[in-house]
């Protein structure tokens, strides 16, 4: 009986821990804590496409969707100049 309780325990641990998604980690741009970025993410979706679910990140500003995090944004940035480098 007791091999029964141990085994039951340790599944509902391992359920318990497999809901536990770290965030993802990411560093704040430098205008990260302007009001437009504010403005823009409290809009960010919780998903892009049918497969792509927001997922926390750790820094201000930042956003991240994807289980192997395919989309990755971060607002405050710098835009790029002009390029002569071909797309």
């Amino acid at each position: 009986m007791r091999l029964v309780v141990a085994v039951a325990s340790a599944s509902v641990v391992t359920a318990l821990l497999a809901g536990c998604v770290a965030a993802v980690p990411m560093s704040p741009a430098a205008d990260a804590n302007s009001v437009d970025c504010a403005q823009v993410t409290v809009h960010f979706p919780e998903s892009i496409g049918e497969t792509e679910t927001r997922r926390e990140t750790d820094a201000q500003a930042t956003g991240a969707w994807g289980e192997a995090t395919s989309v990755l944004l971060r607002c405050g940035a710098t835009e790029p100049g002009p390029t002569d480098l071909p797309c």
